[in-house]
């Protein structure tokens, strides 16, 4: 039994190696593309299942996302709704009844598949397929009709095929009451830092995104790719009655690596780095008092950030909350990136365990 649980973890390791933070938004553990008609058909509704396995199309007009226009991102209603495609910043009105971007949020989000279609293609000329790059699912078509001004593409889409979540950038650009304060801290991932805050008494809301650098509205992919000054953060909005900002510091500091200078963890690179954000005085002073007071407890120098607060940009919305949304995937790349055990080893603490669906240190 113990050789068995070995084989599939090994598996599992196989189908996920690419499980790194370059590519964590597309982390999963659903073989998707190996799912049978059958399995398909019961997991769908009956309008997604003809559109989107049998390639059917919906009525021109009639779906919700046509005349929609809240800022978000679009999704794959067929795998888990949280594998985006398109943004709403690329959304246009093609005035053919159906939603149409001029671009996906990734090259790498859909799958561009020819049409052999004599028919059709007498019409429109060579049609091209757009599939989910993860499930292979249709969703729609591709022309070369969009805006002479962007892409010259129309992504022309089914409402059915889509899941929408609204922006975070669309709530608020944060505007604390008298009883709220904000804080922003970088420390690595921003899924692990938001995971760490957001259930503490006196949180009241805990954003990912970036800041630090000089592009304005940056993408994920942006950031990741490097040249952009932004780091990975996490904005805090608190009650300073009910926990302190100093609190807030001491659990900061106990779940970073103070001495990486390249990165955190197995992320490296300037967007990993970490830093405090203060966003008044009073807030570099408790900061910087925090870092020295830290630095009397080692012999390594810290080389953590005490920066003055700059424009915060909240990251996607697939990245918000991503710990308890995908609370498997983000087990898995918290484990994989070794972040427990660094923690451990700096503060000489126990690891904590992880809620996982395997028992990593199981098998011989």
């Amino acid at each position: 039994m113990r050789n068995l649980c070995y084989l599939l973890v090994c598996s599992i390791f196989l189908l996920l190696n690419h499980a790194h933070a370059d590519v964590k938004a597309n982390l999963t553990l659903t073989d998707y593309r190996s799912k049978t008609d059958a399995e398909w058909k019961n997991d769908l509704s009956d309008a997604v299942y003809r559109v989107c396995r049998k390639r059917n199309t919906e009525k021109a007009f009639s779906g919700q996302y046509d005349k929609f226009n809240q800022k978000g991102t679009y999704a794959c209603a067929c795998c888990g709704g949280d594998y985006p495609l398109f943004s709403s910043d690329a959304k246009f009105d093609s005035g053919t009844g159906w939603p149409s971007f001029w671009e996906p949020i990734s090259p790498n989000s859909v799958e561009l598949v020819a049409e052999d279609n004599l028919s059709l293609n007498h019409y429109y000329g060579a049609k091209i397929e757009v599939r989910c790059n993860r499930c292979g699912s249709h969703l729609g078509h591709v022309f070369n009709d969009g805006p002479a001004d962007k892409t010259g593409k129309r992504y022309c889409m089914n409402s059915v095929a889509l899941a929408f979540t609204p922006s975070y950038k669309e709530v608020k650009e944060t505007n604390p009451a008298p009883t709220e304060e904000v804080a922003i801290f970088a420390g690595g991932c921003f899924w692990c830092g938001e995971s760490v805050f957001e259930d503490l008494p006196g949180v009241i809301s805990v954003i990912s995104g970036f800041t630090g650098g000089a592009s304005a509205n940056p993408t994920y992919e942006d950031v990741s790719a490097g040249g952009t000054g932004h780091l990975e953060s996490i904005q805090i909005t608190f009650n300073p009655q009910k926990i302190s900002y100093e609190q807030l510091l001491d659990v900061f500091w106990h779940n970073v690596d103070p001495f990486d200078p390249d990165g955190q963890f197995c992320d490296k690179g300037d967007s990993y780095k970490a830093a405090i954000f203060y966003k008044s005085k009073a807030q570099q002073e408790k900061a910087e008092t925090s870092k020295k007071k830290l630095q009397a407890s080692f012999k390594s120098p810290i080389v953590t950030g005490v920066r003055e607060a700059e424009r915060f940009y909240p990251a996607e919305d697939y990245h918000q909350s991503y710990a308890k949304k995908n609370p498997i995937r983000y087990q898995y790349y918290r484990w994989r990136c070794g972040r427990d055990e660094r923690l451990a080893e700096i503060w000489n603490i126990k690891p904590q365990p992880q809620e996982t669906l395997f028992d990593f240190n199981g098998f011989p």
